[in-house]
Protein backbone atom coordinates (compact mmCIF):
# COMPACT_ATOMS: atom_id res chain seq x y z
CA UNK A 1 0.00 0.00 0.00
CA UNK A 2 1.60 3.36 -1.28
CA UNK A 3 0.69 6.35 1.05
CA UNK A 4 0.87 10.18 -0.41
CA UNK A 5 0.17 13.52 1.35
CA UNK A 6 -1.28 16.24 -0.40
CA UNK A 7 -2.95 19.83 0.26
CA UNK A 8 -0.97 23.21 1.53
CA UNK A 9 -0.17 21.81 4.90
CA UNK A 10 1.44 18.65 3.51
CA UNK A 11 5.06 19.39 4.38
CA UNK A 12 4.66 19.79 7.83
CA UNK A 13 3.53 15.95 7.98
CA UNK A 14 5.26 12.82 7.15
CA UNK A 15 3.23 9.87 5.08
CA UNK A 16 3.44 6.19 6.70
CA UNK A 17 5.65 3.81 4.82
CA UNK A 18 4.85 2.29 1.84
CA UNK A 19 3.14 -1.24 2.64
CA UNK A 20 3.62 -4.23 -0.14
CA UNK A 21 1.59 -7.69 0.66
CA UNK A 22 3.14 -11.17 -0.68
CA UNK A 23 1.88 -14.14 -0.33
CA UNK A 24 -1.63 -13.16 -0.86
CA UNK A 25 -4.39 -14.70 -2.33
CA UNK A 26 -7.82 -14.21 -3.97
CA UNK A 27 -10.19 -17.51 -4.25
CA UNK A 28 -13.62 -17.94 -4.99
CA UNK A 29 -15.46 -19.29 -2.27
CA UNK A 30 -18.67 -20.86 -3.69
CA UNK A 31 -17.02 -24.40 -4.58
CA UNK A 32 -19.92 -25.93 -7.21
CA UNK A 33 -19.89 -29.56 -8.77
CA UNK A 34 -21.72 -31.31 -11.25
CA UNK A 35 -24.44 -33.51 -10.81
CA UNK A 36 -22.64 -36.93 -9.49
CA UNK A 37 -23.21 -40.24 -11.61
CA UNK A 38 -23.73 -43.18 -9.31
CA UNK A 39 -20.56 -45.15 -9.05
CA UNK A 40 -21.01 -48.65 -10.76
CA UNK A 41 -22.13 -51.15 -9.00
CA UNK A 42 -19.63 -53.22 -8.07
CA UNK A 43 -19.43 -57.19 -5.58
CA UNK A 44 -18.47 -56.36 -1.85
CA UNK A 45 -14.85 -55.53 -0.77
CA UNK A 46 -13.44 -53.66 -3.80
CA UNK A 47 -12.80 -50.19 -4.89
CA UNK A 48 -15.55 -48.15 -5.86
CA UNK A 49 -15.15 -44.79 -8.13
CA UNK A 50 -17.31 -41.76 -7.30
CA UNK A 51 -16.48 -39.34 -9.93
CA UNK A 52 -16.65 -35.82 -9.85
CA UNK A 53 -15.91 -32.75 -12.01
CA UNK A 54 -15.61 -29.20 -10.05
CA UNK A 55 -17.65 -26.20 -11.86
CA UNK A 56 -16.33 -23.31 -9.24
CA UNK A 57 -14.37 -23.01 -6.56
CA UNK A 58 -10.94 -24.78 -5.74
CA UNK A 59 -10.90 -27.67 -3.11
CA UNK A 60 -8.48 -29.50 -1.33
CA UNK A 61 -10.47 -32.03 0.71
CA UNK A 62 -13.73 -34.04 0.33
CA UNK A 63 -16.00 -35.97 3.15
CA UNK A 64 -18.32 -38.69 2.77
CA UNK A 65 -21.34 -39.11 4.78
CA UNK A 66 -23.76 -41.97 4.11
CA UNK A 67 -27.17 -42.70 5.45
CA UNK A 68 -28.12 -44.60 9.04
CA UNK A 69 -28.91 -47.86 6.83
CA UNK A 70 -25.57 -47.79 5.19
CA UNK A 71 -23.57 -47.03 8.32
CA UNK A 72 -25.91 -50.15 9.64
CA UNK A 73 -24.63 -52.13 7.09
CA UNK A 74 -20.98 -51.77 7.81
CA UNK A 75 -20.13 -48.89 5.15
CA UNK A 76 -18.21 -45.98 7.38
CA UNK A 77 -18.23 -42.26 6.58
CA UNK A 78 -15.67 -40.62 5.33
CA UNK A 79 -14.27 -37.62 7.02
CA UNK A 80 -12.58 -34.50 5.58
CA UNK A 81 -9.29 -36.06 3.29
CA UNK A 82 -7.03 -34.24 1.34
CA UNK A 83 -7.92 -34.52 -2.74
CA UNK A 84 -6.20 -34.80 -5.75
CA UNK A 85 -7.56 -32.98 -8.69
CA UNK A 86 -6.36 -33.30 -13.00
CA UNK A 87 -8.07 -29.88 -14.16
CA UNK A 88 -12.11 -29.69 -13.31
CA UNK A 89 -11.63 -33.64 -12.44
CA UNK A 90 -11.37 -35.51 -10.29
CA UNK A 91 -12.36 -39.04 -8.44
CA UNK A 92 -12.77 -41.09 -4.96
CA UNK A 93 -12.42 -44.99 -4.81
CA UNK A 94 -13.32 -45.94 -1.68
CA UNK A 95 -14.18 -49.63 -0.40
CA UNK A 96 -17.09 -51.82 0.22
CA UNK A 97 -16.79 -53.95 3.53
CA UNK A 98 -16.88 -57.49 2.56
CA UNK A 99 -20.00 -59.16 3.48
CA UNK A 100 -21.83 -55.58 3.31
CA UNK A 101 -25.57 -56.60 2.20
CA UNK A 102 -26.60 -56.16 -1.42
CA UNK A 103 -29.03 -52.92 -1.41
CA UNK A 104 -29.20 -49.37 -2.59
CA UNK A 105 -27.43 -46.85 -0.12
CA UNK A 106 -27.78 -42.82 -0.22
CA UNK A 107 -24.43 -40.92 0.40
CA UNK A 108 -23.56 -37.42 0.19
CA UNK A 109 -20.25 -35.36 -1.01
CA UNK A 110 -19.14 -32.45 0.20
CA UNK A 111 -16.16 -30.32 -0.05
CA UNK A 112 -14.16 -27.56 0.92
CA UNK A 113 -10.96 -25.53 0.09
CA UNK A 114 -7.59 -24.44 1.78
CA UNK A 115 -9.67 -21.48 3.71
CA UNK A 116 -12.14 -24.41 4.99
CA UNK A 117 -15.24 -23.11 3.08
CA UNK A 118 -17.42 -25.64 2.65
CA UNK A 119 -19.51 -26.80 -0.74
CA UNK A 120 -23.60 -27.77 -0.38
CA UNK A 121 -23.59 -32.05 -0.42
CA UNK A 122 -24.20 -33.10 -3.32
CA UNK A 123 -26.10 -36.70 -3.71
CA UNK A 124 -25.60 -40.61 -5.14
CA UNK A 125 -26.48 -43.88 -4.49
CA UNK A 126 -24.20 -46.74 -4.01
CA UNK A 127 -25.50 -49.92 -5.02
CA UNK A 128 -24.08 -53.00 -3.51
CA UNK A 129 -24.83 -56.40 -5.72
CA UNK A 130 -25.77 -59.92 -4.77
CA UNK A 131 -22.64 -61.60 -4.36
CA UNK A 132 -22.76 -64.28 -6.41
CA UNK A 133 -22.31 -67.02 -3.94
CA UNK A 134 -25.46 -66.41 -3.28
CA UNK A 135 -26.52 -68.21 -6.26
CA UNK A 136 -26.20 -72.14 -5.17
CA UNK A 137 -26.15 -75.13 -7.12
CA UNK A 138 -28.20 -77.83 -6.93
CA UNK A 139 -28.07 -81.68 -7.96
CA UNK A 140 -25.36 -80.17 -10.85
CA UNK A 141 -28.05 -78.89 -12.89
CA UNK A 142 -29.73 -75.89 -10.56
CA UNK A 143 -29.13 -72.38 -9.36
CA UNK A 144 -30.97 -71.30 -6.87
CA UNK A 145 -30.84 -67.71 -5.41
CA UNK A 146 -30.16 -67.27 -1.48
CA UNK A 147 -33.45 -65.72 -0.18
CA UNK A 148 -32.96 -67.38 3.53
CA UNK A 149 -34.03 -63.60 4.72
CA UNK A 150 -37.23 -63.43 2.56
CA UNK A 151 -36.25 -59.48 1.33
CA UNK A 152 -36.82 -61.12 -2.38
CA UNK A 153 -39.94 -60.75 -4.04
CA UNK A 154 -39.02 -61.62 -8.08
CA UNK A 155 -36.82 -62.75 -9.96
CA UNK A 156 -35.40 -62.64 -13.86
CA UNK A 157 -32.42 -64.94 -14.97
CA UNK A 158 -30.27 -64.53 -17.37
CA UNK A 159 -27.82 -66.69 -19.31
CA UNK A 160 -24.52 -65.07 -21.30
CA UNK A 161 -26.28 -61.29 -20.67
CA UNK A 162 -29.89 -62.16 -22.44
CA UNK A 163 -32.82 -62.51 -20.47
CA UNK A 164 -34.46 -66.35 -20.01
CA UNK A 165 -37.90 -66.86 -20.76
CA UNK A 166 -40.03 -68.34 -18.14
CA UNK A 167 -37.05 -67.95 -15.89
CA UNK A 168 -38.61 -65.92 -13.18
CA UNK A 169 -38.83 -68.34 -9.90
CA UNK A 170 -36.41 -68.13 -7.40
CA UNK A 171 -34.58 -71.26 -8.74
CA UNK A 172 -33.75 -72.24 -12.46
CA UNK A 173 -33.15 -74.81 -14.61
CA UNK A 174 -30.78 -74.96 -17.30
CA UNK A 175 -32.08 -77.89 -19.81
CA UNK A 176 -28.79 -78.18 -21.70
CA UNK A 177 -26.75 -77.91 -18.34
CA UNK A 178 -24.79 -75.37 -16.81
CA UNK A 179 -22.49 -74.16 -18.93
CA UNK A 180 -22.43 -70.42 -19.40
CA UNK A 181 -22.19 -66.91 -17.54
CA UNK A 182 -25.61 -66.55 -14.93
CA UNK A 183 -27.01 -63.41 -13.51
CA UNK A 184 -30.33 -63.18 -11.41
CA UNK A 185 -32.41 -59.61 -11.31
CA UNK A 186 -33.74 -59.71 -7.78
CA UNK A 187 -36.27 -57.18 -7.02
CA UNK A 188 -37.11 -56.58 -2.94
CA UNK A 189 -39.80 -55.90 -0.73
CA UNK A 190 -38.98 -52.32 -1.26
CA UNK A 191 -39.54 -52.64 -4.56
CA UNK A 192 -35.54 -51.85 -5.57
CA UNK A 193 -34.24 -54.02 -8.01
CA UNK A 194 -30.81 -55.71 -7.94
CA UNK A 195 -28.57 -57.50 -10.16
CA UNK A 196 -26.52 -60.36 -9.15
CA UNK A 197 -22.48 -60.81 -9.86
CA UNK A 198 -22.00 -63.11 -12.65
CA UNK A 199 -21.26 -66.60 -12.25
CA UNK A 200 -19.17 -68.63 -14.19
CA UNK A 201 -20.00 -72.24 -14.74
CA UNK A 202 -18.99 -75.18 -17.06
CA UNK A 203 -21.39 -78.12 -15.75
CA UNK A 204 -22.46 -79.89 -18.55
CA UNK A 205 -25.34 -82.79 -18.52
CA UNK A 206 -24.38 -86.07 -18.36
CA UNK A 207 -27.21 -87.53 -20.99
CA UNK A 208 -26.05 -90.85 -22.78
CA UNK A 209 -27.83 -93.40 -24.23
CA UNK A 210 -27.00 -97.15 -23.64
CA UNK A 211 -27.60 -100.22 -25.49
CA UNK A 212 -27.27 -103.17 -24.06
CA UNK A 213 -26.45 -106.16 -24.58
CA UNK A 214 -24.17 -104.68 -26.49
CA UNK A 215 -24.07 -108.37 -28.57
CA UNK A 216 -26.48 -110.27 -29.39
CA UNK A 217 -27.40 -113.42 -31.51
CA UNK A 218 -30.10 -113.10 -34.47
CA UNK A 219 -33.46 -112.33 -33.77
CA UNK A 220 -32.78 -111.41 -29.88
CA UNK A 221 -33.47 -108.21 -29.42
CA UNK A 222 -31.75 -105.36 -27.73
CA UNK A 223 -32.67 -102.72 -24.51
CA UNK A 224 -31.73 -98.73 -26.32
CA UNK A 225 -31.53 -96.42 -22.71
CA UNK A 226 -31.11 -92.68 -22.63
CA UNK A 227 -30.16 -92.02 -19.00
CA UNK A 228 -30.78 -88.50 -18.71
CA UNK A 229 -29.57 -87.33 -15.69
CA UNK A 230 -31.75 -83.62 -15.62
CA UNK A 231 -34.69 -85.97 -16.09
CA UNK A 232 -36.08 -83.43 -18.40
CA UNK A 233 -34.76 -84.22 -22.47
CA UNK A 234 -37.83 -83.69 -24.37
CA UNK A 235 -38.79 -87.05 -26.37
CA UNK A 236 -41.41 -85.59 -28.22
CA UNK A 237 -40.41 -85.50 -32.13
CA UNK A 238 -37.31 -87.31 -31.66
CA UNK A 239 -35.72 -90.29 -33.77
CA UNK A 240 -34.43 -93.21 -33.17
CA UNK A 241 -32.38 -94.61 -36.55
CA UNK A 242 -29.51 -97.53 -36.47
CA UNK A 243 -27.04 -98.14 -39.46
CA UNK A 244 -25.40 -100.73 -40.88
CA UNK A 245 -21.54 -100.54 -41.29
CA UNK A 246 -22.61 -99.71 -45.17
CA UNK A 247 -24.54 -96.83 -43.98
CA UNK A 248 -27.65 -98.46 -44.80
CA UNK A 249 -30.54 -97.79 -42.07
CA UNK A 250 -31.92 -100.94 -40.86
CA UNK A 251 -34.13 -99.72 -38.03
CA UNK A 252 -36.23 -96.67 -37.71
CA UNK A 253 -38.77 -95.48 -35.26
CA UNK A 254 -40.00 -91.85 -34.18
CA UNK A 255 -41.63 -93.08 -31.05
CA UNK A 256 -38.61 -92.63 -28.29
CA UNK A 257 -39.14 -93.57 -25.09
CA UNK A 258 -36.34 -93.47 -21.85
CA UNK A 259 -37.04 -97.00 -22.45
CA UNK A 260 -36.61 -98.33 -26.33
CA UNK A 261 -36.92 -102.60 -27.05
CA UNK A 262 -35.10 -102.40 -30.80
CA UNK A 263 -34.46 -105.51 -33.18
CA UNK A 264 -31.41 -105.76 -35.59
CA UNK A 265 -30.85 -107.62 -39.00
CA UNK A 266 -29.62 -111.54 -38.54
CA UNK A 267 -26.34 -110.56 -40.40
CA UNK A 268 -23.05 -110.29 -38.62
CA UNK A 269 -22.00 -107.24 -38.29
CA UNK A 270 -21.27 -103.55 -36.08
CA UNK A 271 -24.70 -101.56 -36.43
CA UNK A 272 -24.48 -98.24 -35.71
CA UNK A 273 -27.62 -96.12 -33.96
CA UNK A 274 -28.59 -92.58 -33.11
CA UNK A 275 -31.38 -90.88 -31.33
CA UNK A 276 -31.75 -87.02 -32.58
CA UNK A 277 -33.98 -84.54 -30.63
CA UNK A 278 -36.51 -81.94 -31.60
CA UNK A 279 -34.05 -79.19 -30.77
CA UNK A 280 -31.05 -81.31 -32.30
CA UNK A 281 -29.71 -83.08 -29.73
CA UNK A 282 -27.95 -85.85 -30.86
CA UNK A 283 -27.00 -89.44 -29.04
CA UNK A 284 -25.16 -92.61 -30.53
CA UNK A 285 -24.57 -95.69 -29.50
CA UNK A 286 -23.33 -99.03 -31.01
CA UNK A 287 -24.63 -103.06 -31.15
CA UNK A 288 -22.89 -105.86 -32.57
CA UNK A 289 -24.72 -109.03 -34.29
CA UNK A 290 -22.66 -112.12 -34.00
CA UNK A 291 -24.36 -115.64 -34.43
Amino acid sequence: MVYTLGGSAAGNYSAPADFVATGAQISSNIITLEPLLNPTPNPANTGLVLSFSVITGGPTQYKITFETAALAAGIQNVSYTAISITGTDGSITFTVPKGTKAGKYKGTLQMRNEFGVESTTYAFVLTVNIPAEYIAIKYNRVLVLNNSTKVFMTYQWYKDGVAIEGATKQFYRDPKGLVGTYTVQATTIDGEILYSDPKVLNIPLTQKVTAYPSLIRANQTCTVEIADEAMELDLTGAELSVYSSQGIRVYYSNKVETINTIQLPTIDGMYSGRITTADGQSFLFKVIVAN
